[in-house]
C-alpha cells in the first residue's frame, strides 16, 4: 500500500527535495474550503454517526437554509454570501453541527440530497460490505475458493459496460498450475516434477 500511495506523492517529494518543505496532513478546509462553504464532516444523532456536507454556491446555501429552517439562524444575512460564510466559518460549523445532531445520518443525507446539496455518509468496511448499490453493481462478489469455500470480496473498481469482465472467481491455490508451468513451459518430465514435490521444492 505505501508503494501504491507513494506513486501519487511526486509533488510532495519534489517540494521536500528542492525546497525542504514537509507536507502535513490536510483537512477539509485546506483541501476545498475555498470552493465549498460549509464543507466538512458533521456529527449526527447516535454513536459515531456523521454526515459530509459540501455547499458550493449561494443558491445551494439558500436551499440548505430552507431545509434547516427559513426563520432559523441559517437565514442570518451574514451567511447569505460565500464570503460571509467563510468569514464566519467557525460559527457556521458550530451551528450546523447543532442541526445535524438532531438527525440521523440517513435523515440528514436524504433531506440535503433532495434539496440539491452534496452530502454523503462516511462508510465503514461493514457498511460497504452490506451496501445494496455496490452489490447491485457487481462490485461486491461471492465466489467459491478452496480451501475456504464461499468467500465475499471486492470486484472490479470499474464495471465495464461493453464486456463481460468480472471478478467473481477465486485466485488459484498454491501449486494449482504446477503441471502447466513446470511441464508445458519448463518442459520438465512428470518424474522430475514428482521428485521436486517429494523434496518439497515445489508444492
Amino acid at each position: 500500500m505505501p508503494e501504491a500511495q507513494g506513486s501519487m506523492l511526486g509533488p510532495a517529494i519534489l517540494d521536500y527535495t528542492v525546497n525542504g518543505n514537509e507536507w502535513d496532513a490536510m483537512g477539509y478546509r485546506e483541501i476545498l474550503g475555498e470552493i465549498y462553504t460549509p464543507y466538512g464532516c458533521y456529527p449526527c444523532r447516535g454513536d459515531d454517526n456523521w454526515i459530509i456536507i459540501a455547499c458550493a454556491s449561494d443558491a445551494e446555501w439558500q436551499n440548505m437554509a430552507g431545509v434547516i429552517g427559513p426563520s432559523s439562524w441559517a437565514a442570518d444575512g451574514k451567511f447569505a454570501a460565500k464570503s460571509g460564510r467563510q468569514e464566519h466559518r467557525g460559527e457556521l460549523d458550530s451551528k450546523l453541527s447543532e442541526w445535524t445532531r438532531k438527525c440521523t445520518a440517513r435523515q440528514a443525507f436524504r433531506l440535503l440530497q433532495e434539496a440539491g446539496i452534496a452530502a454523503g455518509i462516511p462508510s465503514s468496511g461493514e457498511d460497504l460490505f452490506h451496501d445494496i448499490h455496490l452489490r447491485a453493481r457487481g462490485h461486491i462478489v461471492e465466489t467459491e475458493a478452496k480451501p475456504w469455500r464461499k468467500i465475499t470480496h471486492y470486484g472490479l473498481p470499474g464495471i465495464p459496460s461493453v464486456s463481460a469482465a468480472n471478478a467473481a472467481r477465486p485466485a488459484p491455490w498454491i501449486g494449482a498450475h504446477n503441471d502447466y508451468v513446470f511441464g508445458a513451459i519448463l518442459r520438465l518430465s512428470p518424474e522430475k516434477i514428482e521428485e521436486l514435490k517429494k523434496a518439497e521444492a515445489i508444492k
